[in-house]
Parts: structure tokens; sequence; C-alpha cells
């Protein structure tokens, strides 16, 4: 039998992309209204919030975490719980060439899950206060994020995952960290050894492909002024802030250093504000509160975009990738 590039053969992709985008266009229909979005945001109580919540698709995403949790954590676990079922279910439907797009989405998750662990070890808190934060959607189960926890020290979980990229990357920090106890740099490590292999695991040439490419360039280029940005706030040096960038970001290392060298974080941050025209979006942010503003603007623009271009894909990874 002939088959494309892909390796599949040919008259099979449209049969076998139809059946997992009809599961997606099924689950569509679970997501939540503008109109319940809006319910839980003018909310006066988070008892209101979670009332919306229980008369949509998340009620039984609760029930695991109402005996032991209320309030804002509550809900927080139960979206994290919601999420992993979600992810789990695209996984059992999603056609083997289209895999490594989707767990590239997926594996972000990874990031979160061993960022937040080395940062409650380096804060001496133990498993069971750590578990209930964890969100195995990425390509960590959850028995193997059981498993990373139950090691006591930051270099001993490291140690544990270096058979992983990830663990390769925290390898050569660890005497660093054992001299000066600083956690960033391993958390940094973490976030960019991700954003190094995520272009890897993009099929290339496919308009699919270019538009997540295109989304991963907007993405870097948002994590890096807020990285620049947290910096100038805190007083780091330059080299240090340098330290902390991750290649891949359509900003030039002449637009970025611009950033970098700002004489104090107020130029700083009215220089990302102009870059991307966030005046009026920032105006309802207290001063304190301007960079949360920045972080959280760029990546609303970022998730608009890649549903403008991904929910249009038919037959294909994008409207798997675009769901997510």
């Amino acid at each position: 039998m002939k088959t494309g590039t892909s390796g599949v053969p040919f008259g099979t992709r449209p049969i076998r992309y139809a059946f997992s985008n009809s599961r997606i266009k099924a689950m569509k229909a679970d997501l939540l209204s503008r109109k319940e979005i809006d319910e839980m945001a003018e909310a006066d109580r988070i008892a209101d919030v979670m009332g919306v919540l229980g008369r949509t698709d998340y009620k039984g995403d609760f029930s695991d975490f109402e005996l032991k949790h209320s309030g804002a954590d509550l809900v927080e676990f139960a979206l994290g719980r919601h999420l992993v079922r979600k992810s789990r279910k695209i996984l059992s439907f999603t056609p083997k060439e289209a895999l490594p797009p989707v767990l590239s989405v997926l594996e972000k998750w990874d990031v979160y899950n061993l960022k937040t662990i080395l940062l409650a070890k380096h804060l001496g808190h133990s498993k069971e206060a750590i578990a209930p934060f964890l969100v195995p959607a990425g390509t960590f189960s959850t028995e193997e994020l059981s498993r990373i926890q139950d090691h006591e020290s930051v270099g001993d979980v490291a140690r544990f995952i270096e058979g992983t990229a990830y663990g390769a990357a925290l390898k050569p920090l660890l005497p660093e960290y054992k001299k000066a106890k600083k956690i960033q740099p391993l958390l940094s490590a973490v976030e960019k050894t991700f954003y190094s292999k995520l272009p890897t695991m993009i099929p290339k040439g496919t308009a699919d492909g270019d538009k997540m490419l295109s989304l991963i360039r907007a993405d870097i280029d948002a994590r890096n002024v807020v990285n620049i940005l947290r910096g100038k706030r805190e007083g780091a040096s330059e080299a240090r802030i340098k330290a902390y960038l991750i290649a891949g970001g359509t900003l030039s290392n002449h637009e970025l250093g611009k950033l970098v060298q700002a004489k104090t974080p107020e130029e700083a941050v009215q220089a990302a504000t102009d870059k991307y025209r966030l005046g009026d979006a920032l105006k309802n942010y207290p001063k304190k509160s301007i960079i949360v503003g920045i972080e959280t603007e760029l990546e609303r623009r970022m998730v608009m975009q890649g549903l403008r271009t991904l929910r249009m894909s038919v037959l294909s990874a994008g409207s798997l990738v675009g769901y997510l």
C-alpha cells in the first residue's frame, strides 16, 4: 500500500481524523459558555462560582476534594482534575502521527509539575502538601509524579529524573544550588529545556505545523518579556536577566537587549506596553500589579490567536491542539 510522507497509508488519514475530529466536536459542547464565564466573573463569592461550575461538566470533578478542601483551593483542584480527565480522553483517540504535537501542548504540565515539586522541596514541604497542587495531564503519569515526590531534596529529585532532558539540564546546576541555595536557576532550566525541545515535536512544512510554531514563538516572546520585567523589578543584573531568556522567539536580540538595558523597571514596563500596544488593556491594573497585567494580556492574545487559527483546522492535528 502506498503511503504519504508521514507514513500513513493514503486514504486512511481522512477517516482517522474524521473520527478524532468528531469526538472533539462533541467535547466542545461541554465547554463553558460565554454566559457561564460572565456569571462567574460577576460572582461575589467563591460559593457562587462553584454553583455555576456545579451545573456544568465540571460537577463530577469536585467530589474527590470536597472532604479535605474548600473555597478557592477546591475550585483550583477540581479544575486540574477536569483538565486531566479531558487530556486523557483526547489522547485515547488521537491518531498516532498526531501524538507529538498534542503531547507538546500537554508537556507544559510536566514543566508546571516539576517546577512545583522543586520549589516545594526547596521550601521543605511534604509530599502530602504538594500532591493536590499537581496536574498529571502531561507525559508524567500520576504514579511517576508520586515517585518523584518520594524524594526528599531538590538534589534527589533532579538525580531521579536524570534520564530525562529535564534531569540532564538540572545536573550541572546542582553544585551551585548546594552552595547558594537559590532555586530560580533550576526552575528556569526546566522551562528553557521545554521550549528548546518544543519545536522538534511540531510537524514541519504543514499549514498546522506552521501555525503551531508561530504560537510557540509568540509564547517564547511573552515569557522573555515577563522574565525581563520581573528581573528589572527585583534589581537583577543584566547578565542574570539574560541568563533566563529563552531562544526561539520572534523578538531580536536587539529588541530584548533594549528591554534588559532599561534604566528603571518603569522604563522597561513602558517599553513593553508600547511594543505590544497594551495601554488600554492595562488601564484598570494597579501599578503594583502591572507586570501581572502584561503577562495576562500577552497570554490572552496568544490564546485568541490559537483559537482563530487552529479551530479552523479540519481532519488534522490542528483541531486537537486547538481544543487544548
